[in-house]
């Protein structure tokens, strides 16, 4: 505990018991600190103090005992009861005021880096985004020419020969063959298209007709010719006439594609 020179005291006259007055505190290095304290104290120090230490709520000291609260040390005035709190209740009187806090002194050096700690366990597999695509890599050097594959089979047609025609109603089956030959002979002949492709998809034929001008020659009605003029047929030579339709026969359009073939 810090000395307490009673031949430091100022001549305060005319004080109370209760009065605050300064008072210089040995540092035990040859300094002092002036502290405050009161006359009532100074006064009550001529028997010595009793020094009891931590104050204990659950104490009651004698007048004169001496305890440490909160940072000062405290005598009391008169015998106090228990959970008389120094600096509220009116049995202590200030022996010693806490100093103020020092400054900070200076940073004390790094110590050794401690051992490196164990790896802790892996955490789980983010749900990252996927990242931009990089950039086309450049075109690599031509490979060496394949073998040659076999050759494919010849583009070949349906053919259907109708002979020579006596007249009446003649049908043209397409399922029979898209080239197709007939010839005029004695009589009016009138012919049908049969069995075109489904709407949709598109059904060509070709009519070689022979001698097709001896006789009338009718072809249904949904056939529309050029110009809407229906051809004039060689009477004695060969005609090539091209039909097509692309609605499943509801109109076919018919072409003149050469006459009068010897």
């Amino acid at each position: 505990m810090a000395q307490i020179l009673f031949t430091n005291l100022p001549s305060v006259p005319g004080l109370g018991g209760g009065e605050i007055v300064p008072i210089d505190v040995s540092n035990g290095d040859g300094t002092y600190t002036t502290k405050r304290t009161t006359t009532s104290m100074i006064a009550s120090l001529s028997g010595g103090p009793i020094w009891e230490g931590e104050w204990d709520p659950a104490v009651s000291y004698a007048q004169n005992s001496g305890v440490q609260w909160d940072g000062s040390s405290w005598i009391a005035n008169t015998l106090t009861a228990p959970g008389e709190e120094p600096g509220v209740a009116a049995a202590w009187d200030l022996w010693s005021e806490v100093g103020a806090t020092g400054p900070t002194g200076p940073t004390g050096p790094t110590g050794p880096t401690g051992p490196t700690g164990p790896n802790g366990a892996t955490g789980p597999t983010g749900a990252g985004v996927t990242g931009a695509s990089g950039p086309t890599g450049p075109a690599g050097a031509t490979g060496p020419t394949g073998s040659t594959g076999p050759a494919g089979s010849s583009y070949s047609e349906g053919y259907s020969n109708l002979g020579t025609l006596t007249g009446g109603t003649v049908s043209i089956n397409l399922l029979l063959g898209t080239i197709v030959d007939a010839t005029i002979s004695t009589a009016t002949t009138t012919f049908t298209f049969d069995n075109p492709s489904t709407s949709g998809t598109g059904t060509s034929f070709t009519l070689r007709l022979t001698n097709g001008g001896t006789q009338t020659v009718n072809f249904p009605g949904s056939v529309v010719w050029a110009f809407g003029i229906p051809p004039d047929l060689t009477v004695s030579g060969t005609d090539m006439l091209s039909f097509m339709t692309t609605d499943g026969g509801t109109i076919w359009y018919g072409n003149v594609a050469g006459q009068d073939y010897a």
